[in-house]
């Protein structure tokens, strides 16, 4: 879960041009997490019936630590964008 979160927020930092089609694909995508956790929740035959949407979305403490992990894992990414956009190659990047 952390993962997806974190290649979603990479995938924002590295847009340019966001638009209304790229931010309704950006929320329908981030949105579907909650909805497979559901779907997950109601099917009978699913492994994970009966435990993933109870565990998982109402548990502060999951969803913090998957904020953490993602923001470990995307944070030093972004730092290095940054440092070669503005510092090291910054005239490449101006408007």
């Amino acid at each position: 879960m952390a993962v997806v979160i974190s290649h979603h927020f990479q995938v924002a930092i590295n847009v340019r041009n966001w638009g209304l089609y790229l931010n309704m694909w950006a929320f329908i995508s981030i949105s579907m997490l909650p909805f497979a956790l559901w779907i997950a929740n109601i099917m009978p035959k699913s492994k994970m019936f009966k435990s993933t949407y109870v565990t998982v979305l109402p548990n502060l403490k999951i969803w913090l630590a998957v904020l953490l992990t993602a923001t470990v894992i995307v944070l030093p990414l972004y730092i290095r964008k940054r440092w070669t956009r503005v510092v090291t190659h910054g005239k490449f990047y101006k408007n």
